[in-house]
């Protein structure tokens, strides 16, 4: 059954490109598993630009608070 990701990513600072693409094989993956939407909570700009860079593709997108992050996965399309 789909279902919907929130990810805690404050903190997180640019990654080099390995851990960058192990992060992405993380979203990948996790949309073969059934995840239809990701919200992700961020508070560094670089580390924000490099995640939805990683991760263009993906229903994924980037917040700066939980409640807007959670407001969208709660949305119906």
């Amino acid at each position: 059954e789909p279902y919907c990701s929130l990810g805690d990513l404050r903190g997180l600072v640019t990654q080099t490109k390995d851990v960058a693409e192990a992060l992405r094989v993380i979203d990948v993956e996790s949309q073969k598993l059934g995840v239809v939407r990701t919200a992700i909570v961020a508070d560094n700009l670089l580390a924000k630009l490099q995640y939805k860079r990683l991760n263009e593709g993906i229903n994924l997108e980037i917040f700066d608070n939980k409640s807007d992050a959670v407001s969208w996965l709660r949305a119906k399309d």
